[in-house]
């Protein structure tokens, strides 16, 4: 990383003010994909950063507006701990 043209002893951050290394680029990773970029707070987060800090507050949403994909999801994942009636 380059040293910021306004202040030697900090690296460049490229979001200084009028600086002409500015880059759009994900607060978390730093993926610097303008295609994929999100405003989520004031923060810039890819598409996969998004994906992470939104996952906890939209499963329930999903849930229940997918409930036939969920329920069958949930069903599949859960074969393994299938109890099956003793055959007579």
């Amino acid at each position: 990383m380059s040293y910021c043209i306004y202040d030697r002893n900090d690296r460049c951050a490229y979001d200084c003010e009028g600086c002409t290394a500015f880059k759009f680029r994900c607060a978390e990773c730093g993926n610097e994909d303008v295609f994929c970029l999100y405003d989520s707070c004031g923060e810039l987060l890819c598409a996969e950063c998004l994906v992470k800090e939104m996952r906890e507050e939209f499963y329930e949403a999903f849930a229940e507006e997918y409930f036939s994909e969920f329920h069958d999801f949930v069903i599949r994942a859960c074969m393994d701990s299938r109890v099956l009636a003793p055959t007579q």
